[in-house]
């Protein structure tokens, strides 16, 4: 409970688990609460931190306990118009945090159904969650945060807009034109001095298909672009890969750094009557990948991981 001149003014409640090893010849550690207060645009934003007063570490750093609250009323609204309200709370919080500079390095681990990926050269924060709507409709929510200087950054927030895309795997689009997705992992690369941010994501379809995606991102001065023509499987070159799969089945789509590669289960319908109709496509127990070599990621098909140093190409 916070309180002001007696009076309680905030009340928060929730928990979570600490993994805690006692330092040598000490049985038990004091943790030492604290909470910071900021205003901002009408928001009141109060910062908890909890130090292990042994070690002087953090071991717990939450930027927003309002928002910590209001992710978690997210997710028990029972109508599409509660989520909308809501969600619209959670985006404005959200967009405080994103825009204050000395948050950048903060992976907001704390928020729970809530993802952050850092870029390799430490310049792009990207931040994605999703909501779920009824009849399993899928909406995702975002922002990209470059870090301009060490006092400053540039925040897009991601519009999704993917039932507007056609065509999307030869699609370049926008921050406000988005093929919504949860990233997992942001590989950089380069082509001729220009950094482009390799992105591996998934989106929950719908009730019977999910997908995954790779996708490619960078800044064309002012403007965020999503979709290159660099990704070579046989003959045709694609802005980004799409794999949908049946809801009921996992696909493993990853970045091997001791491979330098992206590997991902083979995907095959179960019957082969099937083929095209996606609800029934699952991994078949072999494995592809994407290497980036001369600018552009290119498809290894039927790569043995136990063996990868020598790929069917």
């Amino acid at each position: 409970v916070l309180k002001q001149n007696g009076n309680p003014i905030s009340v928060y409640q929730f928990n979570d688990e600490i993994l805690y090893k006692p330092l040598k010849d000490k049985a038990i550690t004091n943790y030492t609460p604290s909470i910071e207060t900021f205003s901002f645009d009408g928001y009141i934003r109060e910062a908890l931190k909890i130090k292990d007063v042994a070690s002087g570490k953090d071991v717990i750093s939450l930027a927003d306990l309002a928002l910590l609250c209001d992710f978690e009323k997210l997710a028990l609204c029972q109508t599409d118009d509660e989520l909308d309200s809501m969600n619209a709370v959670v985006l404005k919080r959200l967009t405080i945090l994103w825009n204050d500079a000395a948050l950048f390095t903060d992976d907001f681990s704390q928020f729970k159904r809530f993802k952050t990926e850092f870029s390799d050269d430490k310049n792009l924060k990207l931040c994605t969650y999703n909501v779920q709507r009824k009849g399993f409709e899928q909406y995702f929510y975002g922002a990209a945060i470059f870090k301009e200087s060490p006092t400053t950054v540039k925040v897009y927030e991601l519009e999704d807009k993917t039932n507007k895309i056609r065509s999307p795997e030869r699609a370049t689009t926008s921050n406000e034109k988005w093929l919504g997705a949860i990233y997992l992992d942001i590989i950089d690369v380069s082509i001729k001095g220009k950094t482009y941010y390799t992105l591996l994501g998934y989106n929950g379809h719908d009730e019977f298909t999910k997908s995954r995606v790779i996708d490619v991102m960078y800044l064309q001065g002012n403007r965020l672009v999503f979709g290159h023509p660099i990704f070579r499987t046989d003959r045709l070159t694609r802005h980004r890969m799409i794999y949908e799969y049946s809801a009921g089945t996992t696909m493993m789509l990853q970045y091997d750094a001791n491979l330098k590669m992206i590997v991902m289960d083979n995907l095959e319908p179960s019957e082969s009557f099937y083929t095209g109709v996606y609800r029934f496509y699952g991994p078949d127990f072999s494995y592809n990948a994407f290497e980036f070599v001369k600018n552009e990621w290119v498809f290894i098909r039927d790569i043995d991981l136990r063996n990868p140093k020598l790929p069917n190409r």
